[in-house]
């Protein structure tokens, strides 16, 4: 099968940012942290959704349902990425960060975020997270929280071959759910995303926040998993009241999906250049 030999893009490179004041009220960022992290990465490539919901799954080479005009949402998958694919699951992670050789992974470059966008990743990343162990209530207040750094790990844009999907889509019975999409003119797929392998927001608590989640949560221990099974990380504790939240796993923060050209058509000239960009609908996961 056909690989592409390059690719342009720009991925992360390590950042970590230091404010003196931090929390100037930014209870309500502007931006989600996906958008802010995404933008970083890709920059005004507008061609890239950010994630809603950033998952270890559903990225390249994830067939969708996309009737025209139709934006996608969650539920309207074919299948996960490496099945759609044909290929075996993961089993290490450069296995699923190449799509077991399939992707062509671009990276470089280095992120550059504001303070102001690095506040609103801290009160949307950290804080939720460390109120939620704490029970707390109400709004948080420059009294009670202090950020201290947020560290983006590196970064990767994964680009699928056009080959790939042409030989899967050529390949599928007219029967399956892949060859009737197809036929309908109603199939879509991850051409390309952006995959972050780790976030880190530090933060210091008041004394009385700090010996509660020392003597509910970590009970003598210095770090703990939190998270559900998507977003799973590790909160770590150090003296001085410092508590950093870490992504201990890579996440897909940006994904471009692609409608085929028509019903029963691929493109002529063996090209993406025909498929055209796919909204992705921007409403939370049930």
């Amino acid at each position: 099968m056909a690989r592409l030999k390059s690719i342009v893009g720009v991925a992360a490179g390590a950042l970590a940012i230091t404010a003196c004041s931090w929390f100037r009220n930014r209870i309500s960022p502007a931006q989600a942290w996906q958008t802010i992290v995404l933008q970083a990465l890709v920059g005004n490539d507008t061609n890239f959704q950010a994630m809603i919901y950033p998952t270890t799954d559903f990225g390249i080479g994830t067939f969708y349902a996309a009737p025209p005009a139709q934006p996608i949402s969650l539920g309207d998958e074919v299948c996960e990425s490496w099945l759609c694919m044909n290929s075996a699951p993961p089993t290490s992670a450069a296995a699923w960060l190449s799509l077991d050789g399939l992707a062509i992974v671009g990276t470089g470059g280095a992120v550059t975020l504001s303070s102001t966008e690095a506040d609103d990743v801290a009160v949307q990343f950290a804080i939720p997270t460390i109120k939620q162990l704490l029970s707390l209530g109400g709004g948080a207040s420059s009294g009670t929280w202090t950020k201290v750094s947020v560290t983006i790990g590196s970064g990767a844009i994964r680009s699928l071959p056009y080959d790939a999907v042409d030989a899967v889509v050529k390949q599928a019975p007219l029967t399956s759910p892949i060859g009737k999409l197809f036929a309908a003119g109603n199939l879509a797929v991850v051409r390309a995303d952006v995959v972050l392998d780790s976030l880190a927001i530090t933060v210091s608590v008041a004394d009385t926040i700090s010996a509660r989640l020392n003597a509910n949560f970590f009970q003598g221990k210095a770090t703990a998993v939190v998270g559900d099974s998507v977003l799973h990380g590790v909160l770590s504790r150090s003296s001085g009241g410092n508590y950093t939240y870490k992504i201990d796993r890579p996440v897909i923060v940006g994904r471009r999906v692609v409608r085929q050209p028509g019903p029963g058509l691929l493109s002529a000239n063996r090209g993406w250049d025909a498929w055209t960009k796919v909204a992705t609908r921007k409403t939370p996961p049930r």
